[in-house]
C-alpha cells in the first residue's frame, strides 16, 4: 500500500514512532504508526 500511494503522488510515511504523554510521564516509543498518510502537522 505504501508504494501504491507514493506512485499516485500521495504523501505517506511508514513506521512512525509516536510518543505517549500522560501528565509528566513521556514514553518515547509508546505507539508505532504503520502508515501516516497526508500529515497535516497535528502530531
Amino acid at each position: 500500500m505504501f508504494y501504491k500511494l507514493r506512485e499516485q503522488g500521495i504523501w505517506v510515511e511508514k513506521e512512525i514512532s509516536l510518543p505517549i504523554i500522560y501528565k509528566e510521564i513521556k514514553i518515547d516509543h509508546g505507539y508505532r504508526i504503520d502508515l501516516l498518510v497526508e500529515n497535516n502537522g497535528n502530531l
